[in-house]
């Protein structure tokens, strides 16, 4: 499919449902709004009992598309992959930009770039991340209300190789490399780890990745050939590695470089939100997949309404 760099028209989608900091997705919104040389719109997917958004999408000029969450066993369940395909069912762009709420841009021609660095049918994926930790995102959000984010984002002090703060240019990580990939997370956090032996499988609550995991930059009809984000997980993970597996088992991926320019900022938050049991479903239906056959996967993934 052919596209022509500055005129192609790029969709930004987000997902956010339950209790998500809706300040968070200002700042990333305003970031999209922030991106020259493209076309772009964007479309928030809501999922509450009730609305959150209603009215924002007027003020920010986004599209919001609200659904109500099912119960399950009289449990409110929320479905990530289905509440992520609400979205792309709206786009009508020739590129998507699959996005979390919490991840602002940097670079005000990020996702021009990446329109340069497109080739075919290879999606784009996990593009470096720089952390601003959660106790500075309050004093972030209101440093970028009271002038604007661009300013504020130039502020920002670069106190190490994965993180960036507004007060200090020096903070200490722990590093870790699990088979090529890289986690950092607090020293103060990894000794309680070491002498609590109940935070055992709870490590992705304080392990943080070095890469934005769920960012991926594809054409619209790959995501729709590969049948969209699996409805098959409940609640938090793997719904954005499934994707990406079957996206680059029909048609390839490459991560993005890890230079500066393609950089985004993650505002870090509680996750209170994560379960050891659920994820443990969650990769068991993940890793089951993977030993099909990928079109047996797709044409399942498509029939799911």
């Amino acid at each position: 499919m052919s596209k022509i760099i500055g005129m192609s028209e790029v969709s930004v989608t987000f997902s956010v449902y339950g209790n998500f900091d809706y300040n968070r997705l200002r700042m990333a919104i305003k970031s999209v709004k922030m991106q020259k040389k493209c076309g772009i719109d964007i479309i928030v997917s809501e999922q509450n009992l009730e609305s959150k958004l209603d009215g924002l999408d007027k003020e920010l000029g986004f599209e919001l598309v609200y659904s109500k969450p099912e119960y399950i066993n009289d449990e409110l369940v929320f479905n990530a992959g289905g509440i992520r395909n609400k979205a792309i069912e709206r786009v009508d762009s020739e590129f998507v930009y699959l996005n979390d709420a919490d991840i602002v841009f940097y670079n005000e021609s990020y996702l021009f770039e990446l329109l340069k660095l497109h080739k075919d049918n290879v999606s784009l994926i996990k593009p470096p991340l720089l952390r601003l930790q959660e106790p500075e995102v309050n004093n972030f959000i209101d440093n970028v209300n009271d002038k604007n984010l661009d300013s504020v984002l130039g502020q920002l002090k670069r106190a190490n190789k994965y993180l960036v703060s507004l007060e200090s240019d020096e903070l200490d990580l722990k590093i870790s490399n699990k088979r090529g990939r890289i986690f950092t997370t607090s020293w103060e956090s990894y000794k309680e780890y070491l002498q609590n032996p109940s935070l055992k499988g709870y490590e992705p609550t304080f392990w943080f990745d070095t890469v934005h995991c769920g960012g991926i930059f594809t054409l619209t009809d790959c995501v729709r050939e590969v049948g969209n984000y699996s409805k098959k997980y409940l609640t938090w993970g793997f719904e954005d590695s499934d994707l990406q597996w079957k996206l680059d088992q029909k048609f390839g991926c490459e991560m993005i470089p890890t230079e500066d320019r393609f950089n985004v900022l993650h505002l870090d938050h509680n996750k209170g939100y994560y379960s050891k049991e659920h994820k443990i479903i969650n990769e068991n239906i993940f890793k089951s997949r993977k030993e099909r056959d990928i079109n047996e996967i797709i044409d399942e993934d498509l029939k799911i309404e």
